[in-house]
């Protein structure tokens, strides 16, 4: 009995020197690319949904998140939006995936991405993701968490940007 006592407090104690040496990590956080807060126009580019329509449990069609995506940007973000990416520095690459969820009632909750792409060498340059949280109930509960995932999604992109780069561009 006291070896198993002895057992588990050493391996409750190595537990617990291994998570403390993890959460002293002295890893830098990655450096955002400078593109996505210099760039001055950007491309809107809809790259789909996985969402089946019969499954999708928010108000609207599957391109929804795009459109409501597409208005808060041009509203809020500092960039000066272009017709082709090919006069654009920036192309912002929306696309929505849906999880099934069968252990939530059967529920599918789409996740948001936008990729930010260099236009010029096509290359992605970071890809930021939100999700509505999962609500039970009435579908006006789930379209607000819905609207406030696009617009987490829109303030990600904000805080990219240093105040700077965005200070009295807004709009345009």
């Amino acid at each position: 009995m006291k070896s198993m006592t002895k057992s588990i407090l050493l391996a409750a104690f190595l537990a617990s020197a291994t998570a403390a040496l993890w959460a002293q990590s002295d890893v830098a956080p990655a450096p955002m690319p400078p593109l996505i807060a210099t760039a001055k126009t950007a491309f809107l580019s809809y790259e789909g949904s996985s969402c089946a329509p019969e499954y999708f449990s928010f108000s609207g069609t599957l391109d929804r998140g795009f459109n409501e995506f597409s208005a808060a940007a041009r509203s809020k973000l500092h960039y000066t939006f272009v017709d082709s990416p090919a006069s654009a520095e920036l192309v912002l690459a929306f696309r929505s995936n849906c999880d099934f969820y069968p252990g939530k009632g059967q529920v599918i909750l789409p996740r948001f991405y936008l990729t930010a792409y260099d236009a010029k060498y096509h290359v992605a340059l970071w890809t930021f993701s939100e999700e509505p949280k999962f609500v039970v109930g009435l579908k006006k509960t789930r379209d607000t968490q819905f609207d406030i995932a696009i617009t987490n999604l829109v303030d990600d992109v904000l805080r990219a940007s240093p105040a700077s780069a965005v200070a009295g561009t807004a709009g345009k």
